[in-house]
């Protein structure tokens, strides 16, 4: 009877082992799935974020290449003007120049004939 009582508690022993088994490792399989899930959710949110990031540095570039020849065109504008205020500085220096070669006697002979007086 001993041998046999035994052998049943060894049985119950295997029994309970396997059912507690079988409930540990199907709550971690399922643990496992949800958090498998849950990094999988965060990988296509990231990746959502990374193709909007893309969109939005791809608009910027855009942005970017405009302005540039916005810059360029007024680069080329301020160096018209500066030529053109550089021709009138050099036309001015000659009339101021030309103006210096006169006396005061004949600036009021100029202004005399000019004006009659």
């Amino acid at each position: 009877m001993t041998n046999q009582s035994n052998v049943i508690y060894i049985l119950i022993i295997i029994a309970l082992t396997a059912v507690t088994t079988y409930f540990i490792t199907r709550d971690t399989g399922t643990e496992f799935h949800r958090r498998e899930q849950e990094l999988l959710n965060r990988i296509d949110s990231l990746n959502a974020e990374i193709i909007s990031v893309q969109s939005l540095r791809k608009g910027l570039d855009q942005d970017i290449i405009a302005l540039n020849g916005v810059v360029n065109v007024l680069r080329d504008s301020i160096s018209d003007t500066e030529a053109r205020i550089k021709k009138i500085k050099r036309e001015y220096d000659k009339k101021i120049s030309d103006i210096d070669k006169y006396s005061a006697d004949d600036v009021a002979k100029y202004f005399a004939d000019r004006y009659g007086k």
